[in-house]
């Protein structure tokens, strides 16, 4: 298996911005979740974040 360059990662066109994949889409619909949940909240810890975080996912509903 060969390394993409940060080149190949690209989208082909610049209008072509969006997800191209299942996994694409997935990602880009987790991302949107966490941009639209309400107000963020600060950790002294980063253990505190990741098992918070880990939570949520787990009892995330689709």
């Amino acid at each position: 298996m060969t390394r993409k360059t940060s080149i190949e990662l690209l989208p082909l066109a610049a209008d072509a911005i969006g997800p191209r994949s299942d996994a694409d889409l997935l990602l880009y619909e987790l991302i949107m979740e966490g941009l639209n949940s309400g107000e963020g909240t600060e950790y002294a810890l980063v253990d505190k974040f990741a098992t918070e975080f880990h939570a949520r996912l787990r009892n995330r509903k689709r």
